[in-house]
């Protein structure tokens, strides 16, 4: 494998974690004030998953965060704590 920096690894076995594109082509969003990214169509949101519009909210491989899932399950859980249990 070549690093980008140039530098080859020699190894056994290699694990590529890339994620995948968001699918927000069919979720209706042109109703909506949510606001995408000017390139990919990710749903633009701030540090606590807020999008554009109040009361919309956005997390995981829609985002441009990282597309991982448990990146996007430790992220939900703290978003419905802090939405249904009132924990800033």
């Amino acid at each position: 494998m070549v690093l980008t920096s140039g530098e080859r690894v020699t190894s056994e076995k290699v694990l590529l974690a890339i994620g995948r594109p968001p699918n927000t082509d069919n979720l209706g969003l042109e109703k909506t004030k949510v606001a995408l990214t000017s390139s990919g169509g990710y749903i633009n949101v701030d540090e606590f998953q807020n999008t554009s519009q109040s009361g919309i909210y956005a997390l995981g491989d829609v985002t441009k965060g990282i597309a991982l899932t448990p990146v996007a399950v430790r992220a939900g859980r703290i978003l419905s704590e802090r939405l249904f249990n009132n924990r800033p």
